[in-house]
Protein backbone atom coordinates (compact mmCIF):
# COMPACT_ATOMS: atom_id res chain seq x y z
CA UNK A 1 0.00 0.00 0.00
CA UNK A 2 1.30 3.47 -0.85
CA UNK A 3 1.94 5.83 2.00
CA UNK A 4 -0.88 8.35 2.47
CA UNK A 5 0.04 11.99 2.31
CA UNK A 6 -0.36 13.87 5.59
CA UNK A 7 -2.61 16.90 5.28
CA UNK A 8 -1.77 19.86 7.49
CA UNK A 9 -4.71 21.20 9.52
CA UNK A 10 -6.19 24.41 8.21
CA UNK A 11 -5.61 27.55 10.19
CA UNK A 12 -8.73 29.19 11.58
CA UNK A 13 -9.60 32.61 10.31
CA UNK A 14 -8.72 35.47 12.62
CA UNK A 15 -11.35 37.76 11.09
CA UNK A 16 -13.93 39.13 13.50
CA UNK A 17 -17.45 37.82 13.06
CA UNK A 18 -20.82 39.26 14.07
CA UNK A 19 -21.76 36.08 15.93
CA UNK A 20 -21.96 36.35 19.71
CA UNK A 21 -20.53 33.40 21.66
CA UNK A 22 -23.15 31.21 23.36
CA UNK A 23 -22.17 32.52 26.79
CA UNK A 24 -23.10 36.10 25.83
CA UNK A 25 -26.85 35.55 25.67
CA UNK A 26 -28.46 37.93 28.16
CA UNK A 27 -31.27 35.51 29.13
CA UNK A 28 -31.31 31.79 29.87
CA UNK A 29 -33.76 29.06 28.89
CA UNK A 30 -36.52 28.96 31.52
CA UNK A 31 -36.05 32.58 32.58
CA UNK A 32 -39.16 34.78 32.81
CA UNK A 33 -39.03 37.97 30.77
CA UNK A 34 -41.22 40.96 29.88
CA UNK A 35 -41.88 41.81 26.26
CA UNK A 36 -41.07 45.46 25.54
CA UNK A 37 -42.54 45.36 22.04
CA UNK A 38 -46.21 46.29 21.91
CA UNK A 39 -47.04 44.49 18.70
CA UNK A 40 -49.42 41.53 18.79
CA UNK A 41 -50.83 39.73 15.77
CA UNK A 42 -54.40 41.08 15.38
CA UNK A 43 -55.70 37.77 14.05
CA UNK A 44 -54.66 36.00 17.24
CA UNK A 45 -55.88 38.38 19.93
CA UNK A 46 -59.01 40.46 20.29
CA UNK A 47 -58.31 44.16 20.63
CA UNK A 48 -59.59 44.24 24.22
CA UNK A 49 -57.01 41.64 25.27
CA UNK A 50 -53.92 43.03 23.52
CA UNK A 51 -52.71 45.16 26.43
CA UNK A 52 -53.23 42.39 28.97
CA UNK A 53 -51.33 39.86 26.85
CA UNK A 54 -48.41 42.21 26.20
CA UNK A 55 -48.05 42.80 29.94
CA UNK A 56 -48.20 39.11 30.79
CA UNK A 57 -44.96 37.25 31.56
CA UNK A 58 -43.13 35.25 28.91
CA UNK A 59 -40.72 32.36 29.41
CA UNK A 60 -37.59 31.87 27.31
CA UNK A 61 -37.95 28.43 25.76
CA UNK A 62 -35.06 28.44 23.28
CA UNK A 63 -31.91 30.36 22.41
CA UNK A 64 -32.06 30.91 18.67
CA UNK A 65 -29.15 31.35 16.27
CA UNK A 66 -27.72 34.83 15.99
CA UNK A 67 -28.94 36.69 12.91
CA UNK A 68 -26.22 39.12 11.89
CA UNK A 69 -25.34 40.94 15.10
CA UNK A 70 -28.74 40.31 16.70
CA UNK A 71 -29.41 37.69 19.37
CA UNK A 72 -32.83 36.04 19.15
CA UNK A 73 -34.97 34.01 21.54
CA UNK A 74 -38.08 31.85 21.29
CA UNK A 75 -40.47 32.88 24.07
CA UNK A 76 -43.81 31.54 25.27
CA UNK A 77 -46.64 33.53 26.83
CA UNK A 78 -47.31 32.16 30.33
CA UNK A 79 -51.07 32.81 30.05
CA UNK A 80 -51.96 31.76 26.51
CA UNK A 81 -49.11 29.47 25.51
CA UNK A 82 -48.52 31.55 22.37
CA UNK A 83 -44.93 31.30 21.13
CA UNK A 84 -42.99 33.90 19.19
CA UNK A 85 -39.46 34.76 18.13
CA UNK A 86 -38.04 38.05 19.40
CA UNK A 87 -34.78 39.93 19.42
CA UNK A 88 -32.92 40.41 22.70
CA UNK A 89 -33.54 44.18 22.50
CA UNK A 90 -37.30 43.51 22.81
CA UNK A 91 -36.97 41.83 26.23
CA UNK A 92 -36.44 42.85 29.84
CA UNK A 93 -36.00 40.56 32.87
CA UNK A 94 -39.31 39.95 34.67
Amino acid sequence: MPKQKQIAPRAFSTQATAVKPMNQYKFEVGQMVTLLSRRVAPAVVRSSNKAALNDSPFQVIRLMPVEGAYVQYRIKNALTGQERAVFESELDPA
